[in-house]
């Protein structure tokens, strides 16, 4: 009788172990450190651009000049769409390939003095990192982030830089939500705007809020 007792306690260690083991890791609220493959989806922003940049108080700055009478500077507004896919190496690396609709609500700016609205299209690499409650920060490399127009004004690019989002990764991997911040914007060709007295010429500067989903492409 005690045998057979202890050949069940035996087996019941043998086979449940496992799967409480099994259990855990799958309820395991740690995130994967490193991700790699394709990440598809989109999302919704929006961005206020200041063609002067921001002062102090995050109020876009009124230019120098003749045309100081813009009064609260030149900016304008805009809703925009996106369409992402990104990939991710396990070295922390990656790409984003962009489609973005833009409808500008609003507009102060010399640039495009009327409501408007256009799409555009970018490619940019990045650097990620996943911290070991899941956040996900990701963050464009310099020099790389060209934002080019598809219309109205075909061929009209800007270079963004200081561009960053930040977000959390799913348990399993296979989930990036993310919310994302503004940058730096130079035009290409270089625009002064901005008239003298006002030196260096600042560089535009825009802030957004939104946020993205993105989910992994499977084989």
């Amino acid at each position: 009788m005690n045998g057979n007792v202890r050949k069940l306690a035996l087996l019941m260690v043998t086979v449940v172990a496992p799967l409480l083991l099994a259990a855990c890791a799958t309820t395991s609220t740690s995130a994967p450190q490193a991700l790699q493959g394709q990440y598809i989806g989109g999302g919704v922003s929006t961005c206020l651009f200041a063609v002067c940049g921001f002062d102090a108080d995050n109020v876009p700055r009124v230019p120098s000049g003749p045309n100081g009478g813009w009064g609260t500077g030149a900016w304008s507004i805009g809703s925009n769409s996106h369409s992402f896919v990104m990939t991710l190496e396990q070295d922390g690396t990656g790409t984003v390939s962009e489609d973005m609709r833009t409808v500008v609500l609003n507009n102060t700016s010399p640039t495009i003095p009327w409501p408007s609205f256009g799409q555009g299209k970018d490619t940019h690499k990045i650097t990620y990192t996943v911290g070991p409650d899941g956040t996900f920060v990701m963050k464009d490399v310099p020099g790389t982030f060209k934002w080019e127009s598809v219309s109205p004004k075909a061929g009209q690019a800007f270079v963004f830089t200081g561009v960053s989002n930040i977000g959390y990764v799913s348990p399993d991997g296979n989930v990036i939500t993310m919310v994302n911040n503004g940058g730096t914007m130079t035009f290409l060709p270089p625009m002064y705007i901005c008239p003298a007295p006002m030196e260096p010429k600042p560089e535009a500067q825009h802030e957004c809020t939104g946020t993205f989903i993105l989910y992994k492409r499977h084989p």
